[in-house]
């Protein structure tokens, strides 16, 4: 993975909050803890968009912080062509 300014930890990770790879500067416990807290999010952000009627489709989760935050994003569904 190429570096971004800023970045610190970097993790793809399954539904169940399992992590798939991480980035170099990122130990395996911490991406083991990065992954479920960010799908502990996922969850409650599904839960919440359902309660209130509104699709459960996200995009995006953030929580900052005063000096930094904790993004989760969604990859956009790519449509393949044969």
């Amino acid at each position: 993975m190429g570096a971004c300014v800023g970045v610190r930890h970097v993790v793809v990770f399954t539904a169940d909050g399992l992590p798939k790879i991480w980035s170099e500067a990122t130990e395996r416990d911490d991406a083991d803890r990065i992954a479920a807290t960010e799908s502990g999010l996922q969850s409650l952000d599904r839960s919440i968009s359902i309660s209130y009627g509104l699709s459960p489709s996200r995009r995006e989760v953030m929580i900052r912080f005063l000096r930094q935050s904790l993004t989760c994003s969604k990859p956009p569904r790519r449509r393949w062509r044969e």
